[in-house]
């Protein structure tokens, strides 16, 4: 079933020190309502994050801090997936704090139409531009990460309206690259709108602006909201508890907090994405299974080894099923980290690559981390799931 979300406006909430922003949840195909859904912000979070963005300037922070609002905002909308028309008589309520709104405001532009080829980077809007006689055809769709981010003005691909089609991008210069947004079309008609300048098919700006969320998408195309992987995280540990009341020690013990808030943040390099996985490591690698647990305590080594033995011990044998392959997606991601660090990389790699889904080296180290940490988010949840159903 395909959505679309409508932007409504901010207001006070009525029962809390916070800001509200509101939106409506249609049906893509009759327009009807289904469902108001609102994102939720206390104002100290706001407060804070305006003056850090604007480096000491709230006012001038403003734009800046709502903009991660809703980059992260319509991120957990679409991770809720058929969750977001349940119950459609209830507002759906999500609350982002400091830390989640933090780090999408962190994360560089997205955009659709951007095409890596070997070292070099493409824009596919300006292949379909005009030509420039000052240009050599092989070049006019050539560009950077500075020209996209700074120079080009077509707004963020993670708010863009989904009625945005058809764009053509001109560029002014080759070396370097200057993108101007060139013609572009609107799929509901609203043509005058979508010709303005600046660009304001964003939430916030035009009230026609929407996004269309498909429902039937596979959990796995839908990226998690970064804070995903630790509630996760944290969520196994209380069903565990609530599983295994008689071990001795909790099941996550935190050596110290960096990792825990280093897998939230985005990357962008090779460099960021080996520190990245080393975080990721050392997270799950806090979880210590109680060898009382086992039935062959002392005996079995390795985290993972002893959650595995004992969950073939303690669920029956579906829910152990279930749970296993939920533990082999976590093993592929330590793995990754190891070959990473091996003498031998550049062969071991693409193969542990390739059990997460990747291609290696990828193309965009932001959506490979994104990947990697989002697939073992889900596993961390099946495993939790697996184990919930038999308490």
């Amino acid at each position: 079933m395909l959505v679309e979300i409508a932007y409504r406006g901010a207001d006070r909430a009525s029962d809390a020190d916070a800001i509200d922003y509101r939106f409506d949840v249609l049906d893509w195909r009759t327009q009807d309502h289904i469902r108001v859904a609102v994102i939720r912000v206390e104002d100290i979070t706001r407060t804070r994050l305006s003056n850090k963005y604007g480096r000491g300037d709230e006012k001038k922070g403003r734009p800046l801090f709502e903009r991660a609002v809703f980059v992260a905002g319509l991120r957990r909308f679409e991770s809720v997936g058929a969750s977001l028309i349940d119950t459609p008589d209830v507002p759906l309520l999500e609350k982002l704090d400091y830390d989640e709104i933090d780090a999408a405001g962190n994360e560089s532009k997205q955009c659709a139409h951007q095409q890596r080829r070997g070292a070099d980077l493409f824009c596919l809007a300006a292949e379909r531009g005009p030509a420039n006689d000052d240009i050599p055809t092989e070049r006019r769709a050539s560009t950077t990460q500075h020209a996209c981010n700074k120079l080009c003005a077509l707004p963020d691909k993670s708010l863009l309206c989904s009625n945005f089609v058809h764009l053509q991008i001109v560029m002014a210069a080759a070396y370097p690259p200057a993108p101007i947004v060139g013609p572009r079309v609107c799929e509901v008609g609203n043509q005058p709108k979508i010709e303005v300048q600046p660009i304001a098919c964003i939430p916030g700006g035009h009230d026609c602006w929407r996004r269309v969320f498909d429902l039937g998408k596979p959990a796995e195309d839908v990226p998690l909201h970064p804070l995903a992987l630790n509630e996760a995280l944290d969520f196994l540990s209380w069903v565990w508890r609530a599983k295994f009341p008689a071990s001795q020690t909790k099941l996550i013990h935190l050596a110290s907090a960096t990792s825990a808030a280093e897998v939230v943040l985005p990357c962008e390099t090779v460099e960021a994405f080996r520190s990245r996985m080393n975080a990721l490591a050392d997270l799950l690698d806090s979880l210590k299974v109680d060898a009382s647990l086992t039935s062959s305590p002392g005996q079995v080594n390795g985290t993972l080894n002893r959650l595995q033995h004992t969950l073939r011990t303690h669920l029956p044998q579906a829910e152990f099923e279930r749970a296993d392959v939920a533990i082999a997606i976590v093993r592929n991601a330590v793995d990754l980290r190891n070959a990473l660090h091996h003498t031998d990389a550049g062969r071991k790699a693409p193969a542990a690559a390739r059990k997460l889904g990747l291609d290696w080296p990828p193309l965009d180290w932001t959506r490979a981390w994104a990947r990697v940490r989002d697939s073992v988010a889900r596993a961390v949840r099946e495993l939790r799931q697996a184990i919930e159903t038999t308490i």
